[in-house]
């Protein structure tokens, strides 16, 4: 039997698919937190197949993000990935790294502490998309929205100050008693790709340098958009989702 050009090619295409699928189907889980004597062996970012066993000794901890939830593991003993967990951890974790999510936490109040009066007490942003000007470094923006920015304390009504190289005008971002949130003022400060700004918080201070890195189709899957986050060296927002990951999930010893 004789095979067209067109035959040989679309089988090729469909054998390259399912080669990829062993691979794709045993990516169950990253390391997004590791610590301890054995951390150069269980280094953040790593990928871990479903079913891969985790030896820690005494004071390792790693927390791994993975499609059955947040794990973190405390030594010493032998853990095995891909166990199933509460779901608890990944509606959390998925509010976490959705926009839509993250603000709806801030309107129900759930960045609330228990007996605290929230606007007199730091918090930290509940969403990874959430800009906080104390922050360094490069900030990935999720460009299916607008970019909000996140202060810590809200007691009083507070303004931050921003520039930009070559800018001689500061543009003010005011915020009323009460509101920790504010769009940013793209109309006078565009958000392009590698654009660095000199932000002062409302707190005072130094001001922080922060560069601009545009995402236009980021990934929904947790796990997917640490390794974005990575990649495009956006390591405050990676560690942001550390923090959660950590704290969502029950220490397993």
């Amino acid at each position: 039997m004789r095979f067209s050009q067109g035959s040989r090619l679309a089988s090729c295409a469909l054998a390259a698919v399912l080669a990829a699928l062993p691979g794709m189907a045993l990516a169950q889980a990253t390391i997004v937190r590791s610590s301890g004597p054995s951390a150069a062996a269980n280094k953040v970012g790593s990928k871990l197949p479903e079913g891969a066993k985790i030896k820690l000794d005494t004071n390792d901890r790693v927390t791994v993000l993975g499609k059955s939830g947040t794990r973190v593991f405390v030594g010493p003993g032998t853990f095995v990935v891909g166990s199933n967990s509460s779901t608890q951890p990944r509606t959390r974790m998925a509010d976490f790294v959705s926009r839509k999510g993250a603000l709806a936490r801030v309107r129900a109040g759930a960045v609330r502490g228990p007996d605290q009066d929230d606007s007199t007490v730091p918090m930290a942003a509940p969403g990874v998309w959430l800009l906080e000007p104390e922050s360094e470094g490069r900030f990935c923006y999720n460009t299916t929205g607008r970019l909000i920015v996140w202060r810590a304390l809200s007691d009083t009504p507070g303004v931050a100050k921003i520039t930009a190289p070559g800018w001689s005008y500061l543009v003010d971002l005011a915020w009323d008693a009460k509101s920790r949130i504010k769009a940013w003022p793209a109309d006078e400060a565009p958000l392009d790709d590698g654009a660095v700004y000199s932000i002062t918080a409302p707190e005072g201070g130094d001001p922080h340098q922060i560069t601009i890195v545009r995402l236009d189709n980021p990934p929904d899957d947790a796990e997917a958009l640490f390794g974005v986050l990575m990649e495009k060296g956006c390591t405050a927002q990676a560690e942001r989702m550390a923090d959660e990951a950590e704290a969502s999930g029950e220490a397993e010893e």
